[in-house]
């Protein structure tokens, strides 16, 4: 919260390397049940690390340099494989600006968004 810290990139790296290696390591055993529990519980855990991750580094928190920091959430994107970290930077710049603010604030559902998708089926259909 008090500036950068660059053990953020060691673990970032770290998770992005164990989802590949995971990937490769498993890729022959789809069929098998261990496969589907480490996905679940490893790879679960790991991607939602990487996902705060990128929050992290899109606040500039890993590195002074803001390139340094750009390379590290590629990198972390990596394992996701939807080309998110550059998109979500845009976006949660102006949900930091306007915050709370109705209709500009992309963290908050539009009136649309909260009359469609406010119970269980709506926000499957949702997601």
């Amino acid at each position: 919260m008090y500036g950068t810290d660059p053990f953020t990139a060691v673990v970032t790296l770290s998770l992005s390397f164990l989802q590949i290696f995971l990937a490769i390591y498993l890729c022959d055993s789809y069929d098998q049940w261990y496969f589907y529990v480490i996905a679940y519980v490893v790879g679960a855990t790991a991607t939602h690390a990487l996902f705060l991750s990128i929050h992290e580094i899109t606040h500039f928190l890993a590195f002074e340099n803001q390139k340094l920091n750009y390379a590290l959430a590629m990198t972390a994107n990596l394992p996701i494989m939807a080309p998110y970290c550059v998109s979500f930077k845009e976006y949660h710049f102006d949900h930091h600006v306007y915050l709370g603010v109705e209709g500009y604030d992309t963290d908050l559902p539009t009136k649309t968004e909260a009359l469609l998708f406010n119970n269980v089926l709506g926000k499957v259909i949702f997601w």
